[in-house]
């Protein structure tokens, strides 16, 4: 199982490379992980597999980066440049009409908005433009009464909070967050990856199901089918 993996780890720290490599191993497809541990302030497991991956291989973390942005949002509350329990339309005027008026900043951010997307749905290209999804939202009739349920803003929740930043600080929130949060403490977790870090990037592989999965998919299809 260890030809899968490469990299260290500290003394005593060995089970957990069995383990990552026996996961390798077990992949229906070439294997592609990392993984690093530190513990009290030292790292004792640097681990990767796959082909052209090392320890410095960045790729895609999906909704990992929601909570790298809003560590933003956390720091402008604590300076009181926002306020948790202030209308979002005090920010952002045209956020407005449909109930969307009396939401919070606090319900915002706990995807409470009833704006999980536009009536027309947004386009690949279009959920990369925080601006374009922010006006689009404001004149949005939410799905539901904002602030009553919770659904997960899975693709629109940056643009939303971001138009508050922008609106409030006149920056973006990924201007912030590099200066505030990844550089000063050395980071290596971007909003946006920059030009010159281009040549680490590897693309997040597309799924493949294992047979047992793909027979399970089929048989959920038919049974919807023949209900």
């Amino acid at each position: 199982m260890s030809e899968y993996v490469d990299g260290t780890v500290a003394a005593g720290w060995e089970p957990v490379r069995e383990e990552f490599a026996a996961f390798a191993a077990a992949q229906a497809h070439s294997p592609e992980a990392q993984l690093v541990v530190h513990h009290r302030g030292r790292r004792v497991v640097d681990l990767w597999a796959g082909e052209d991956t090392d320890g410095d291989t960045v790729s895609g973390v999906f909704s990992l980066t929601k909570g790298a942005a809003h560590l933003v949002v956390a720091l402008l509350v604590q300076e009181g440049v926002l306020d948790l329990d202030r209308q979002v339309s005090s920010y952002w005027p045209e956020f407005t009409g449909d109930g969307k008026e009396r939401l919070t900043l606090r319900q915002l951010l706990a995807h409470r908005s009833g704006l999980i997307n536009t009536t027309e749905g947004l386009g690949y290209e279009e959920i990369a433009d925080d601006a374009l999804i922010a006006a689009r939202l404001a004149a949005q009739k939410p799905f539901w009464e904002p602030g009553e349920a919770y659904v997960y803003h899975a693709f629109v929740i940056g643009a939303l909070t971001g138009e508050v930043v922008r609106r409030a600080t006149g920056r973006s929130i990924q201007e912030q967050y590099e200066e505030r949060v990844r550089a000063p403490y050395g980071l290596d977790l971007y909003l946006g990856l920059p030009a010159s870090q281009q040549g680490r990037w590897k693309p997040v592989l597309e799924m493949r199901p294992t047979p047992e999965q793909a027979e399970a998919s089929a048989a959920g299809g038919r049974r919807r089918t023949t209900a």
